[in-house]
């Protein structure tokens, strides 16, 4: 153990596929990958283009470089409808929602564990024998 708390955002490799990036990039009419642009930095800069606009889903695609039937943009989807839900603000900017919005998915996928201690600790407080 490195004592590392590992980062929930999954990030892209570098140069994997960018297909769905340069498409919408196109599609939309925003800039294509400058010089000295890296995947990573290209991929951030137009997720965060399209979700300012509104577009959701293509914002999730372009993270990713990826359609949404090719999967891996769901996870992402499904933290931005979570935290509509639950009418939660992070108050970040648009480049930065969709790493939110991913975490948000994580989180609202993660399996519901039971906290033992607590329930434990508040049943010895509940036991019925109160002395009032």
């Amino acid at each position: 153990m490195s004592g590392e708390i590992p980062n929930p955002v999954q990030e892209p490799e570098e140069e994997e596929g960018i297909t769905a990036t340069i498409n919408h990039a196109y599609d939309f009419g925003l800039p294509l990958r400058q010089e000295g642009e890296n995947a990573k930095a290209f991929r951030a800069r137009i997720s965060g283009a399209l979700r300012e606009k509104g577009h959701m889903i293509e914002a999730h695609e372009a993270w990713t470089g990826k359609y949404f039937d090719q999967g891996d943009t769901s996870i992402g989807i499904l933290g931005s409808v979570a935290m509509k839900m639950k009418g939660v603000d992070f108050g970040t900017d648009d480049g930065t929602l969709v790493g939110d919005e991913i975490a948000a998915g994580h989180l609202a996928n993660a399996p519901k564990r039971r906290n033992d201690y607590t329930l434990l600790l508040f049943a010895l407080f509940m036991d019925g024998n109160d002395q009032h």
